[in-house]
């Protein structure tokens, strides 16, 4: 009797106001602005386990984006747009920076992507949520 049973599920999904939500799985999008001598934000929190899609896009002129611990390095000409997706692993703190030299203040432009553990029903945190 699969239907009697659907039927008494739908009604209890109603009295509880939802069905049951799957695992958050979606790709995580953060759109990054690169320019002298910052990235914007340079805070970043992603859950471990799913995809992440970095937009880049540098403003001003030439920049790189680096991340050793996770192995990803990509330069960003200037005045365009640049896509880095990935899916981290690894827990923790992972700083990164501009490989590429744009000036004087080129040492300063970093930032730091933490990763975190997410609970399956937990929505991966928001672009309007990261610091800058």
């Amino acid at each position: 009797m699969p239907g009697i049973l659907e039927a008494i599920m739908a009604a209890g999904w109603l009295l509880l106001g939802s069905a049951p939500s799957a695992p958050d799985t979606a790709v995580q999008v953060i759109p990054i602005r690169a320019r002298r001598y910052a990235f914007s934000p340079a805070r970043i929190t992603v859950c471990r386990g799913r995809p992440v899609r970095f937009v880049l896009r540098a403003e001003d002129t030439k920049h790189g984006l680096e991340i050793r611990d996770l192995k990803i390095k990509v330069s960003l000409p200037r005045h365009q747009t640049v896509t880095v997706e990935f899916t981290p692993e690894k827990l923790g703190r992972h700083p990164f920076r501009c490989h590429h030299y744009c000036g004087r203040g080129h040492k300063r432009m970093r930032g730091v992507l933490f990763v975190r553990e997410c609970r399956p029903d937990e929505p991966a945190p928001q672009p309007k949520d990261q610091g800058g």
